[in-house]
């Protein structure tokens, strides 16, 4: 399909807005048509780069010729003069069928890639477009989502121009093969969130409905989220290989907090992750690998992050190193989708997989140290049914350490010395409780000083050991 055939449309369209007489409600109409127009001009200019979109633009195509009819029929024939309707809803349908009915085997080489940004921002430009002109006529509620989200969209297009310059003019063609190939992963797994998007906003702008509003107006963060991880990368090029560069010292690739919604992206992405490596990886020892630095990282935020025990520059610090992991995550599972691997590649993934696990090791030993050198006061064991809470634990502690996870290897140590302290607390408890009932029930309801002052020093050497407990295990106590 020609692009000047949707370039046409879209002058007939401004030439109806200034000569046709049109009133409020048909003028919005046409409005509405132009900018989804101009999506699917950008979308047909850059097509060789978007090959995974065609199914979708094509039920959107469908739903544009009804948009277009609707639009056209309530207008006066001397406005249509010259308009060939019908040439180019067949067009514009056969274009998309005809590409989606494609077998796509295409890789963006570097060039492709920086065309790719450029592609997707020229995008946001027309998503933006669509965002403003959908927040006139929209509810109150709907209309602040939108502003929020294209305040945040701005800021994406902002960053993507900066860093594909960047990928450009100072890294491509500067830096070994090994660090290129694992910037220009993360950058296209951005790149493609992006784009999806994009799909889905134009299905919201079209059809007026998405199948999970909340979720696609969180995706805005998402994106900036999946943006530092591109900042991340370039930052360890610049502070490694291109120390001499003038943008080593800029503030994009300085010493920063990280964005308040990281960790929550950051949790996202691993589930994404963990389900990807399940439909593509083998089962082998790079799998296992893989399973072991996936949950762990997922039990972390779970447990940690998320219940805010950690906090300040330690929590910035150790959310980079997460961070760092899941990209190397990312590198080694798009290594495998969806294409044969070669002999290197095989050897290239192992090594990757054992980097990781080791990664993943230490990142765990620093976090234990972190644990063990926390205090909680007051105690936070629970002042009623200390003793079943304490069952309710052993019975979970058991069920994980007899499970089959890759995580076993990290957790069954620990898992060990907490199960025989908690278990060596709950037998001291029942025999000094029992102990002290006994003598209650002896002295027929009246209670004896030294048995009031026994109860009480029972309470304190409790409260002591438990915080002692929850100190050193933190992270289990939150999961469970």
């Amino acid at each position: 399909m020609n692009e000047n055939e949707i370039e046409e449309m879209l002058d007939h369209l401004r030439r109806i807005k200034i000569e046709g007489n049109l009133d409020s409600s048909r003028f919005g109409q046409i409005e509405h048509l132009d900018i989804v127009l101009r999506v699917f001009r950008t979308f047909i200019k850059y097509h060789v780069l978007l090959p995974d979109c065609f199914v979708k633009l094509t039920m959107n195509a469908e739903w544009t010729v009804e948009m277009l009819h609707r639009v056209f029929d309530g207008i006066s024939d001397e406005c249509k003069t010259n308009l060939n309707l019908e040439r180019l809803e067949s067009h514009l349908l056969e274009f998309f069928e005809g590409n989606s009915s494609l077998s796509y085997n295409y890789e963006l080489n570097d060039f492709d890639l920086s065309k790719y940004m450029d592609c997707l921002e020229n995008i946001l430009n027309d998503v933006l477009m669509m965002f403003l002109e959908k927040g006139r006529s929209c509810h109150p509620k709907k209309k602040l989502a939108i502003h929020i989200s294209i305040k945040k969209l701005k800021i994406v297009q902002k960053k993507m121009r900066f860093l594909r310059y960047i990928y450009a003019t100072e890294i491509n063609g500067y830096v070994n093969y090994d660090k290129l190939e694992c910037l220009e992963t993360r950058i296209q797994f951005m790149a493609n969130n992006v784009g999806q998007f994009c799909l889905a906003a134009l299905d919201y702008v079209i059809v007026v409905e998405v199948t999970d509003e909340i979720d696609f107006f969180n995706k805005p963060p998402y994106l900036l989220s999946l943006l530092v991880f591109v900042e991340l990368e370039m930052k360890k090029i610049f502070h490694g290989e291109l120390k001499a560069s003038k943008f080593t010292q800029s503030k994009t690739f300085k010493d920063k907090k990280l964005p308040k919604e990281f960790s929550h992206h950051l949790h996202s992405l691993l589930l994404y992750l963990r389900n990807k490596k399940l439909e593509n990886f083998p089962n082998n020892i790079s799998a296992q690998n893989i399973d072991v630095a996936i949950e762990f990282l997922l039990v972390f935020l779970d447990a940690d992050v998320s219940n805010h025990v950690i906090n300040g520059n330690w929590l910035n610090e150790v959310l980079l190193k997460v961070g760092a992991i899941a990209g190397d995550v990312l590198y080694v599972i798009q290594k495998l989708v969806p294409r044969s691997i070669n002999k290197d590649d095989t050897s290239k993934i192992s090594l990757c997989s054992i980097q990781i696990l080791e990664k993943t090791k230490d990142l765990k030993a620093q976090v234990e140290t972190y644990y063990k050198s926390l205090k909680f006061t007051p105690s936070q064991f629970p002042t009623f049914g200390g003793l079943s809470f304490l069952d309710s634990l052993l019975r979970k502690l058991n069920e994980m350490s007899k499970s089959k996870s890759g995580l076993d290897f990290l957790m069954k140590p620990l898992l060990g010395n907490l199960e025989k302290e908690l278990s060596s607390l709950t037998s001291i408890l029942e025999k000094e409780l029992s102990s002290i009932f006994r003598d209650v029930v002896h002295h027929e309801h009246k209670i004896p000083k030294d048995l009031q002052r026994r109860t009480i020093n029972l309470a304190y050497e409790a409260e002591v050991a438990i915080d002692s407990i929850l100190a050193q295990y933190n992270a289990f106590f939150a999961y469970f």
